[in-house]
């Protein structure tokens, strides 16, 4: 019975891939052509730190996958969320991070916040993280003044922007 009613869904609903717009299903959701362009998974240079093991990204920040976060980000499109969890099934080097129990994401400004309703952030990996048993905690960071719009900065404008930014 399931199976008929993923498949009615399908027909009724189609899903179609959030990089390019072509037709896919509910189970893969990026079509090839959109994840052979970004998918990209590596340990991010210079991210391990003194106070940071590292940070990890799975994907190119261009192509399809800036417009997915740009729509989920910018144009309301929340149901995008859903784009993310197959991603994050990919990535290869969760062994790595068995040790780490909790999750915190970086807090939207308030300003921001309102504006949009919600932080994409919490939207692409809350469930995800919960079901792979994280902790997901947003209240672990708190943001104490306001920064310009990171995307529009250099490498070194981004550091200086943060910097004293959190607690």
């Amino acid at each position: 019975m399931n199976r008929f009613i993923e498949m009615a869904a399908e027909l009724l609903y189609p899903w179609c891939c959030p990089g390019c717009g072509k037709l896919t299903s509910y189970k893969t959701i990026w079509c090839g052509s959109c994840i052979n362009d970004t998918w990209n998974p590596r340990l991010v240079n210079s991210s391990v730190t003194d106070h940071l093991d590292g940070c990890y990204t799975l994907c190119d920040y261009h192509s399809g996958m800036r417009k997915c976060i740009l729509q989920l980000k910018y144009n309301g499109k929340s149901e995008l969320s859903k784009a993310f969890p197959p991603l994050l099934d990919r990535f290869p080097w969760w062994d790595r991070m068995e040790d780490f129990k909790i999750v915190i994401p970086v807090p939207l400004a308030s300003r921001k916040m309102k504006e949009r309703g919600y932080n994409q952030v919490d939207k692409m990996f809350q469930k995800w993280m919960e079901s792979a048993g994280k902790e997901y905690f947003p209240q672990g960071l708190v943001r104490l003044r306001r920064g310009e719009t990171q995307s529009l900065l250099t490498r070194v404008e981004r550091y200086k922007n943060i910097k004293g930014a959190f607690h």
